[in-house]
């Protein structure tokens, strides 16, 4: 993390903390202290200074990027320079090769998103999306009976509807005739209906021609 950069951390709650660089501080074990360089230093408000003291609780807490969640570093409780005993973290850096393959593994198999984006956080989001806004299917199978469509001049249908109905028939006998072609049903010129009650295409009954004028009786 860069120098001026916010973290999250948990010190009592989740808090955040400003790095305020990096520095090399000691761990004291029992049987000697070592030196572990490039340690980052965190300015932490006073409310959380007591959860990073040595038994404060917060030893080997993840440190977080704010804008990603990845872990960036591990807090240290036991960490120390000659000013200050508080507030440091063992930073993650793929140096071990044990810690560059788990890393490796994890950026392969983990959904990362965020600046961070990787394959696995790239099928995620693709299969959310195809979830919620997929193709639908344009019909369902039926074996009940299906009525035929119809409209009316004013319903303002313009395309024809279709429905299949039915189980699959039976595979036809060898050398049998060919079946007669089925009947087709014309969709209406005007409004594109393709139902047989369509009151467009329903034909009226002719007019009867009037009987011409012949003038007045006579009188």
């Amino acid at each position: 993390m860069a120098t001026g950069a916010y973290v999250r951390i948990p010190a009592g709650g989740w808090r955040e903390a400003r790095v305020l660089g990096t520095t090399t501080v000691t761990y004291t074990a029992t049987d000697r202290a070592h030196r572990v360089p490039g340690a980052l230093e965190l300015a932490v408000g006073t409310a959380g200074r007591d959860a990073l003291r040595l038994g404060g609780g917060a030893a080997g807490g993840p440190v977080l990027d704010p804008a990603t969640g990845t872990v960036v570093g591990v807090l240290g409780t036991a960490l120390r320079t000659a000013a200050s005993d508080v507030g440091f973290a063992v930073p993650l850096r793929p140096t071990v090769p044990a810690l560059a393959a788990l890393l490796m593994e994890n950026a392969a198999t983990v959904p990362a998103y965020g600046t961070d984006l990787n394959l696995a956080g790239v099928a995620g989001l693709t299969a959310t999306t195809v979830a919620r806004h997929g193709p639908r299917p344009i019909g369902s199978r039926s074996d009940g009976p299906v009525s035929a469509p119809s409209c009316t001049p004013s319903s303002g249908a313009r395309r024809p509807s279709w429905a299949s109905s039915g189980r699959p028939a039976a595979a036809a006998a060898p050398n049998s005739p060919p079946s007669p072609p089925a009947a087709t049903a014309r969709a209406c010129p005007r409004c594109g209906c393709a139902g047989p009650t369509c009151a467009r295409t329903t034909p009226r009954s002719p007019t009867p021609p009037a009987a011409p004028w012949r003038g007045l009786p006579p009188t």
